[in-house]
């Protein structure tokens, strides 16, 4: 994680390949339990539709051809754009206010550079940012508005990273201090 925030440190800077809303949530979607499934996949849609935010979709080859497939209409506040390389990616991940991902690692990055999180499944297994209220599940079938989430978690202020912060530098103060 200790290359994620160096890393966003230079991406925020970043002038993105793309055109996209000023003020935008970003949207990830890969796991086979939302895309391959076309009710999760409209469930997913339906819900991002009754927002009242813009919404950024690099959109993941599998999820755009189950989009097509499965003749699911994507809500007029998405931007669709192609996936992204990792700093243009992390720049995006940056200017964001907010996260809405099914993706483990996505959760763990958006801890790291205090962005809020909402993880489009039944589980995590990154439970630590669950319990440290920077991130919370919203599963395809739940019933309830996706805006009042949305809402709930743009008032969050994330100050722990469970993940610790310059790790790798105090991992090697504790090895030369062993050395000494």
């Amino acid at each position: 994680m200790d290359v994620c925030k160096d890393l966003s440190s230079i991406a925020i800077s970043k002038k993105l390949p793309v055109s996209i809303p000023q003020e935008y949530l970003l949207l990830t979607l890969h796991r086979p339990e939302n895309v391959d499934n076309p009710q999760n996949l409209r469930l997913l849609m339906n819900h991002i539709a009754s927002t009242n935010h813009p919404v950024v979709f690099p959109v993941h080859p599998r999820t755009k051809k189950n989009l097509q497939l499965f003749n699911i209409n994507v809500p007029s506040n998405i931007t669709m754009i192609e996936p992204l390389g990792y700093m243009d990616f992390l720049s995006l991940m940056s200017k964001s206010k907010l996260i809405l991902t099914d993706s483990g690692g996505i959760q763990e990055e958006s801890i790291t550079i205090k962005k809020p999180c909402i993880t489009l499944r039944h589980t995590s297994a990154r439970w630590e940012t669950i319990l440290l209220k920077a991130n919370i599940l919203f599963p395809p079938d739940r019933e309830g508005n996706l805006d009042e989430v949305i809402k709930t978690m743009l008032s969050t202020t994330i100050n722990r990273n469970p993940y610790g912060e310059n790790v790798a530098q105090n991992i090697l103060e504790i090895l030369q201090s062993e050395l000494k």
